[in-house]
C-alpha cells in the first residue's frame, strides 16, 4: 500500500497537467525547431573551418548541475504559486514520504535531461566525424568512451543537487527564510566546484585526446559523501515543513 502511494505521488509530481491550446502548442514546438536548425548550420560551418575540438561539446554540460538544483527548486515553488501547496500538505501521508516523492520526481527529470544530453552529444560528435575526417576512426571511439564516463559522473551529482534544491525551496517558504542568501551562495559554489576538485582535466588542457579525461581515484568517496548529504537534506526538508513552514 505504501509503495502504491509513493508511486502515485511520484507520478503526480512527474506528469505535467497543463492545458495548452493548439496554437500555443504549435509555437512551443516552432522555437526549438528553429533553434536546432540555426545550431546545426552554425555547427556545420564551425566544424568545417577546422577550429572545432570535440571536447567543446562537453563544456556546456558544466551548467547541468545547476539545472538539477533548479528542477527541484522550481517544481517545489510551483506548488505555492499554483495554490496547491496546502492541498499537498493536507494529504494523509508523512512529510518525509511527500518530500521523497517530490525528490524522486526531480531526480527522474535530471536523469532524463542527462540522457538527452548524452544522445545529442553523441549525434553531434558523429556528425563532426562525418564533416571532418580528422575526427574519424579511433578518435571517435575514444571520445565516446570519455563522454560515457563524463555523463555517468554527472548522474552522480543529481541526488545532491536535487536535494539541495528542495531544501532551499522549503527554507524560502519557512521561518528560516533569512538563510536563503547563504543557500544561494552555496548553490553558486556547489554546481561546479566539486567537479573541478574531483576530476582530471588533462584532456582539456594538454590536447584533444579524450582518453586523458577521467575522475580522480578519490572522487568516488566524495560522491558517496554527497549521497549521505542528500539524505540529510531530505530529512531536514521534511522537518522544516513539519515544524517551520510559513504558509
Amino acid at each position: 500500500m505504501a509503495q502504491n502511494v509513493f508511486m502515485y505521488l511520484v507520478k503526480h509530481d512527474t506528469i505535467k497537467r497543463r492545458a495548452r491550446s493548439k496554437e500555443y502548442s504549435r509555437w512551443w514546438l516552432a522555437y526549438p525547431v528553429l533553434a536546432a536548425l540555426v545550431g546545426i548550420i552554425y555547427f556545420t560551418i564551425y566544424v568545417s573551418s577546422g577550429e572545432f575540438q570535440p571536447q567543446y561539446l562537453l563544456f556546456w554540460t558544466f551548467a547541468l548541475p545547476y539545472g538539477f538544483f533548479m528542477i527541484a527548486f522550481t517544481r517545489t515553488h510551483r506548488e505555492k504559486q499554483n495554490g496547491t501547496f496546502g492541498w499537498w500538505l493536507s494529504l494523509p501521508y508523512s512529510r518525509f514520504l511527500l518530500v521523497s516523492a517530490k525528490y524522486t520526481a526531480s531526480v527522474l527529470y535530471g536523469i532524463f535531461f542527462v540522457l538527452i544530453a548524452f544522445v545529442l552529444t553523441t549525434l553531434f560528435s558523429g556528425y563532426a566525424t562525418f564533416l571532418n575526417p580528422m575526427f574519424g576512426g579511433d578518435f571517435f571511439k575514444q571520445f565516446f568512451k570519455a563522454e560515457f564516463v563524463w555523463y555517468g559522473y554527472l548522474l552522480c551529482f543529481i541526488p545532491f543537487m536535487a536535494a539541495y534544491g528542495l531544501l532551499t525551496a522549503f527554507v524560502s517558504m519557512s521561518y528560516l527564510k533569512p538563510l536563503v542568501p547563504l543557500m544561494w551562495v552555496g548553490f553558486g559554489l556547489s554546481g561546479n566546484v566539486f567537479i573541478w576538485l574531483t576530476t582530471s582535466w588533462q584532456a582539456f588542457k594538454d590536447g584533444p585526446n579524450p582518453l586523458h579525461f577521467a575522475p580522480q581515484a578519490w572522487s568516488w568517496w566524495g560522491i558517496l559523501a554527497s549521497f549521505a548529504a542528500a539524505g540529510l537534506m531530505l530529512a531536514a526538508s521534511a522537518k522544516i515543513i513539519e515544524k517551520q513552514l510559513r504558509l
